[in-house]
């Protein structure tokens, strides 16, 4: 495959490239958090029926053939953006905003999210830290970190994979043991994950719905295009490989902890799991442990790599003076957008003190299945209809998993609450008004697409 310059695509190198192919993937790793199915488990096991497991396996599946699309496009375009880049050249500039528009509003609340959730834990390991406090001090440090640039933070991100494997080898090993003993379930069976009088296709997609949240970091990894030695050959298997990886550890995790505590009944989706399950199989110092790896993966490290990510596609609608120009400013020293980066540590701090943990979650899955939606069918019209890339490789990659991968997120969004929907519509109607106003009715677009054949 012939490597491509951004030169290409109307734009200049400017943000340095740092990333290797594990580089990337642990930064996806870290994005979607190792743990993250055990921080989650209260909330998605109060509408999964106790099919947990079986929320998971659909939601990788799914999530596998919407990483293909994205694939499909970073081979082509090796540049940053995300969908905003993609469906602006696939399906026209102007749809292209609104696809960044909507993955916007995911990662720019995933920060405040996450650290939400940390503040909690950090709370019950020190109660006398109040919870603004901790959430300022995670703010910061993320801040300044993603400031001063990628290769920082890609060392972070090895350090906090140790510490969370580790967490997650101690929960599985002492889980099995305590189940193994007679605790629980007292015995290995298959209910997490499929059980014919609890199964319902609604209580699966809501549930889905919420537990999505935890999957989203591999699209974040096509942000870092213009930051990673060789986008094109490492970024598509990469995502991948993350998904595979994550996915695995997620359903282990919620299997174990299901048979661990199998009924639903009472169990407080905050805390539940520390106090409830952790507690149970491992004592105080597993509890401790496990908080630690908690506060540290969520406050330093999905919460980081999230406003990395925002930052990158504020980065790119700046650039493209889709927003503000000065969202598009590159520090001369550090090759990090900084004016990006800080905006997005006050915006997160902002919404991580006015809004609930599963009105985040939910919200910030409408915006990440609304772009996906869009993307699989981009690649499915770019590819497949006006390129005409309709062989026995162009039927599957082109027409099959765009279509699957489709289905699949239109059930998750089929699964939001009616709350959700509308205040993500607001948020969608709101960037077709700003859209139209910016490029006059639609008809101005950026620069570096003027010669585009769309």
């Amino acid at each position: 495959m012939t490597e491509k310059t951004l030169e290409e695509y109307g734009y200049k190198q400017e943000l340095k490239r740092s990333l290797g192919f594990w580089g990337v993937i642990v930064y996806g790793i870290i994005f979607t958090c190792p743990m993250a199915a055990m921080q989650m488990f209260g909330f998605v096991g109060q509408y999964a029926n106790g099919l947990d497991s079986l929320v998971y396996i659909v939601g990788v599946v799914g999530m596998v053939f919407t990483a293909l699309s994205y694939g499909r496009c970073i081979r082509e375009w090796p540049i940053a953006g995300s969908v905003f880049s993609y469906v602006q050249r696939t399906i026209n500039p102007h749809v292209g905003f609104i696809a960044g528009w909507l993955i916007l509003i995911d990662y720019a609340l995933i920060p405040a999210l996450v650290l939400s959730i940390g503040a909690i834990f950090l709370n019950m390991l020190i109660p006398s830290i109040p919870i603004w406090l901790a959430l300022l001090i995670s703010i910061l440090v993320d801040t300044v970190i993603n400031y001063v640039g990628i290769e920082l933070a890609d060392k972070e991100n090895f350090a906090l994979l140790i510490i969370q494997l580790a967490g997650i080898a101690a929960f599985l090993v002492t889980g099995v043991i305590y189940i193994w003993k007679g605790g629980g379930a007292g015995t290995f069976n298959l209910d997490p994950i499929f059980q014919a009088s609890k199964f319902h296709i609604d209580f699966i997609a809501t549930a889905l719905s919420i537990a999505v949240v935890t999957l989203l970091g591999f699209d974040a990894m096509t942000t870092l295009a213009e930051e990673t030695e060789h986008p094109q050959k490492f970024i598509p298997p990469g995502m991948i490989v993350t998904l595979m990886i994550i996915g695995f550890l997620f359903i282990a995790e919620t299997y174990i902890g299901r048979l661990i505590h199998p009924s639903i009944q009472g169990f407080e989706p905050e805390t539940g799991f520390i106090n409830a399950i952790v507690m149970a199989i491992g004592g105080e110092p597993l509890k401790i442990y496990i908080l630690i790896a908690f506060v540290l993966s969520l406050a330093f490290g999905t919460a980081l790599n999230s406003q990395l990510a925002a930052s990158r596609i504020l980065y790119s609608m700046g650039r493209d003076k889709l927003i503000p120009g000065i969202f598009g400013k590159v520090h001369p020293k550090f090759k990090t957008p900084f004016v990006a980066t800080i905006t997005f540590g006050i915006v997160t701090f902002a919404i991580a003190n006015l809004m609930g943990i599963e009105s985040l979650s939910k919200l910030v899955n409408y915006g990440a299945m609304g772009s996906y939606m869009m993307l699989n069918v981009a690649v499915f019209w770019f590819f497949f209809i006006k390129k005409g890339q309709r062989g026995l490789s162009g039927f599957f990659n082109h027409l099959l998993f765009p279509f699957i991968g489709f289905i699949v997120i239109a059930y998750v969004w089929y699964g939001f609450d009616p709350i959700t929907k509308i205040a993500g519509t607001v948020w969608l109607i709101l960037g077709v008004i700003y859209g139209a106003i910016k490029s006059r009715g639609y008809k101005v677009v950026p620069e570096a697409l003027m010669k585009l054949e769309i």
